[in-house]
């Protein structure tokens, strides 16, 4: 008796709408995408990101419930936006524990250069990070 009963998501009239609200907010993608592109390094495709940025809208109008009372463009913001930093981390070779090592090494070196009028020998850098040379 269950099998009867067509799941509501699959109505044509769902698929209309989970298409147009698809479409209306592609520029929402590239908007987000323009605000995560100046923390992004060069060498990282901005094909992939908008594939990802697209897959995290795509999944949003597949889970988007009006009835819930939020504008479809607040619930697909932080998808969109997690979809392209999840790509972004799977690609990234360096695990995080380091490249937030590697960021703070680089803003000791920033501090101490502009301190010292000079660029600071490693072990400045490492006492500054409060590690051993060996570490650093």
């Amino acid at each position: 008796m269950a099998a009867q009963f067509q799941d509501a998501s699959k109505t044509p009239h769902h698929r209309q709408h989970r298409d147009e609200l698809i479409v209306d907010h592609l520029p929402l993608v590239t908007f987000i995408l323009n605000r995560i592109n100046a923390t992004v390094p060069a060498h990282v495709d901005r094909d992939d990101l908008r594939s990802a940025g697209i897959l995290g809208l795509i999944s949003a109008a597949d889970r988007f419930d009006p009835a819930r009372g939020f504008s479809f463009k607040t619930f697909a913001e932080p998808r969109i936006r997690g979809m392209v930093l999840d790509h972004l981390r799977s690609e990234d070779w360096l695990p995080r524990t380091l490249r937030t090592l590697q960021k703070q090494m680089n803003s000791e070196t920033s501090l101490l250069a502009h301190r010292m009028g000079r660029n600071p020998t490693g072990e400045e850098i490492a006492e500054a990070m409060g590690l051993h040379i060996s570490e650093y």
